[in-house]
């Protein structure tokens, strides 16, 4: 899955070792997003086929990772799903036959469940200040998905140069669910009011308190001064 993919492309970063991945885990977001087959065999042929690109990482405070990434709901979505898939073999085959869709419904979960926590950040984008914003949710991605299905930053690529940032600010719990729902369908939520999209090649976030950041499904940092920039074609992965 992309916690394995993580743990390796930290070792693999910046070297001439090939990654090759076989999808196994719950979103599988790196290896839907490069076509690699979710079948073993057709996965195992295409690496033998060799055929290779080169890949931006995005850097969180000196931890890398590939895919897609950010704090809020995003960690609490995350962190959730991952103590789920702890609590042993039968949870995990409760989890399995609904893939990815475990944390688009974990999300709305969490929209329905409670009050959200809001979060004061301040965002500065390639040293440009962006504003102080009360946030629920920041994604901070080098593709377009995460969770598979969810859209949070349609432009973004891992291969360009450059990261996408979609910052969801505090609204109503009905703008939220809708928020989502927008995400997941087809990506249309970046004409909403409530949400920011920005580019750019690093962005920091500083918030008074600490917030946990979350990469490829992982937790990657807990600081209250966030650090994310592009590292071009720092990984090189057969598709």
């Amino acid at each position: 899955g992309d916690g394995t993919v993580n743990a390796v492309l930290n070792h693999l970063a910046h070297t001439p070792v090939r990654l090759g991945v076989v999808p196994a885990g719950t979103a599988n977001d790196l290896a839907r997003h490069m076509g690699i087959p979710s079948d073993v065999k057709e996965a195992c042929a295409r690496i033998r086929a060799g055929r290779a690109r080169r890949l931006d990482l995005l850097d969180i405070n000196g931890r890398f990772y590939v895919t897609a990434g950010g704090l809020g709901v995003v960690t609490e979505t995350a962190i959730g799903v991952n103590r789920i898939k702890a609590l042993g073999s039968w949870c995990r085959s409760l989890v399995r036959p609904l893939g990815s869709l475990i944390y688009v419904l974990y999300s709305l979960r969490l929209l329905l469940g409670r009050a959200l926590p809001v979060h004061d950040l301040e965002v500065t984008i390639d040293d440009e200040p962006r504003g102080r914003f009360r946030s629920t949710a920041v994604f901070v991605h080098n593709q377009p998905t995460i969770a598979r299905r969810v859209l949070a930053c349609p432009d973004a690529r891992n291969d360009d140069g450059y990261l996408g940032v979609c910052l969801v600010t505090r609204s109503g719990r009905l703008r939220s669910l809708l928020t989502v729902v927008r995400m997941t369908l087809n990506g249309s939520h970046v004409s909403s009011r409530s949400v920011r999209m920005w580019s750019g090649r690093r962005v920091e976030i500083q918030s008074p308190t600490l917030k946990t950041f979350i990469g490829d499904g992982e937790v990657l940092a807990h600081s209250g001064h966030l650090r994310i920039q592009v590292v071009p074609a720092a990984l090189e992965v057969i598709d």
